[in-house]
């Protein structure tokens, strides 16, 4: 599902000289006093000339707008840095000279068109590859792959093998593959859903009902460089073995058994240790560790107590939450080692523009195996994970 777009906030975000050849691209607004605009930084009359513009018009500019706002993200501009540095090294400067993402994000599709698409797709991968129905498997060979027309269609035709016979969906299968900068392969699998009737508007108003059959998508990215495969593919467990299985046959030409992921467990106990202080690595520039959220449960399954989550105040001390967890024991008439901690959340305080600009960043950790340090951006995930190695809360 596309973002939420806010014309008026996004435009604001923009440099106007670039919005300006933004919509000469597009080939619309050109009759605006674009000199004056640009003089006196004014975005609102471009907002009202954009949306008086005809239906299909107005349609095709906020598609390219709401594709620019998706990737202004800190995957963006991960992806973006690597196809300059790829492409065009000599003009990396221009891209730090834009400022925000979305500038950077609109200087790349204006000046770099050729392999924005590409840049879109591996954004989009990376956000994927980081959700809930991705899965790694990390014991394939190290293989460096030539990737061929017939190895791709060999694909193709072992999804439809699954898919067809098994979910009466995946007739028509396309496969696009790509070579990312850094040697990762990735494989963009379409496949036709089963056909759905949704409510459209037309051009005129009118509401009609439209059955299509619309498509849906698998991922595959295998790193060569360490025999890793990513899967991206809704469905769960029951769909991961046969796809891993089918893409290892037809592109690694190998058989593979069933394997669990490799999976980080975490462990929390520590938080209710009065004496653990939170210890941090000095080149992280963690100014203060504080816990923002805990909720306990009885080690026993036969206990009936239920416990309440605390939430806690960013300016309480470290004695005063812990003040506040004894409370709640003694209020149930329990001691520490009776209780786990199933959930909690940290909040770290950064030295002043010590992480790119970040004050306060606050992740969560639930037992067994999850944490959603994964949808962070790479330099957060990364201090997060070493508090965690070194507070010996994770065990990978």
């Amino acid at each position: 599902m596309a973002k939420h777009l806010d014309p008026r906030t996004l435009l604001k975000k923009v440099s106007v000289p670039l919005l300006h050849q933004f919509f000469q691209r597009q080939g619309v607004l050109l009759d605006l006093p674009w000199d004056e605009l640009k003089a006196k930084r004014q975005v609102e009359p471009i907002c009202d000339a954009w949306q008086s513009l005809p239906d299909a018009r107005r349609r095709q500019v906020q598609t390219a707008l709401q594709d620019l706002a998706e990737l202004s993200d800190h995957r963006g501009m991960k992806v973006f840095a690597e196809e300059v540095q790829a492409n065009c090294p000599e003009r990396k400067w221009e891209l730090i000279a834009c400022g925000n993402g979305v500038n950077k994000a609109l200087w790349f599709y204006l000046n770099l068109p050729d392999v924005f698409d590409k840049a879109a797709l591996f954004t989009r991968a990376d956000a994927l590859s980081s959700g809930r129905y991705s899965i790694r498997r990390s014991n394939l060979p190290k293989l460096q792959l030539d990737v061929t027309p017939e190895m791709t269609q060999a694909l193709e035709c072992a999804l439809h093998a699954y898919y067809w016979p098994n979910e009466m969906r995946g007739r028509h299968c396309h496969v696009s593959h790509y070579t990312r900068t850094g040697g990762n392969e990735y494989f963009f699998a379409y496949l036709d859903d089963w056909p759905d009737s949704r409510l459209v508007f037309e051009d005129n108003g009118d509401l009609e009902s439209k059955c299509e059959r619309y498509a849906f998508s698998v991922l595959f990215v295998f790193c060569p460089q360490d025999g890793s495969l990513d899967l991206v593919a809704k469905g769960g467990k029951a769909v991961q073995y046969p796809l891993q299985k089918a893409f290892c046959k037809a592109v690694l030409e190998i058989d593979v058994e069933p394997a669990d992921p490799k999976r980080t467990e975490y462990q929390l106990q520590r938080v209710l240790d009065p004496e653990f202080r939170y210890p941090t690595e000095p080149e992280d520039f963690v100014a203060q560790v504080r816990l923002a959220r805990i909720q306990l449960a009885p080690v026993s399954k036969s206990s009936d107590v239920l416990f309440h989550e605390l939430t806690f105040s960013p300016w309480i001390y470290r004695s005063q939450w812990l003040q506040a967890i004894q409370c709640q024991l003694d209020g149930h008439g329990m001691q520490a080692a009776e209780v786990l901690v199933k959930r909690a959340s940290f909040q770290l305080a950064f030295v002043n523009g010590a992480l790119g600009g970040a004050r306060t960043v606050t992740f969560t950790v639930s037992l067994p195996n999850t944490c959603d340090l994964k949808d962070k951006p790479d330099g957060v995930r990364e201090v997060g994970e070493r508090c965690l190695k070194r507070w010996e809360m994770m065990n990978a």
